[in-house]
């Protein structure tokens, strides 16, 4: 198989793959997630105070860890989050078939 061949077989099967319900699910999840304004704040804050745990000491660390924990809690139990993750395992489980088969 030559090179062209080759590239000419792996488009294809990148365009097979893109066409998958479970590839395009992934995809529409995905960009709601990045859309979603709510969501986007959270992880926002969550960064910028865990940024700022390094500099605190004490009961205000400790209590900078658990604002960061309940805004992690907060993003994680989002049913847009839930079904994101749950999308992008089914759309792992089929990378790893293709990526385990021997040709």
């Amino acid at each position: 198989m030559t090179e062209e061949e080759l590239y000419e077989e792996a488009s294809k099967l990148l365009s097979d793959f893109q066409t998958l319900k479970e590839y395009t699910r992934y995809q529409a999840l995905k960009k709601a997630l990045q859309e979603d304004q709510d969501l986007q704040k959270l992880l926002s804050d969550r960064k910028r105070l865990q940024g700022d745990i390094k500099y605190l000491q004490g009961e205000k660390r400790a209590e900078c860890i658990r604002i960061c924990k309940k805004l992690q809690d907060e993003y994680d139990s989002s049913p847009l989050v839930i079904n994101f993750k749950e999308a992008k395992e089914e759309l792992l489980k089929i990378l790893s078939v293709l990526t385990e088969a021997s040709l």
